[in-house]
């Protein structure tokens, strides 16, 4: 449930994962994209990750991650 649209007031109260989830019939998550960020870069400091490519497909963005090469 997003409480505050910030900048785009049309999603205010808006739930926007069930939204996305009955237009594409698959489960969806979201996540702050500051948090999401914080949250890569934690993972990527104890598990030697890095994320290579975004993705944009058919109602779905996803991360690809791959091992660090050094």
């Amino acid at each position: 449930m997003i409480y505050h649209g910030g900048a785009l007031p049309y999603l205010h109260k808006q739930n926007l994962a069930g939204l996305l989830q009955d237009q594409c019939n698959i489960p969806v998550t979201i996540e702050n994209d500051a948090k999401s960020a914080a949250m890569f870069i934690q993972m990527s400091l104890h598990v030697n990750f890095k994320m290579m490519q975004t993705y944009l497909g058919h109602c779905i963005t996803f991360l690809k991650f791959s091992k660090k090469i050094v």
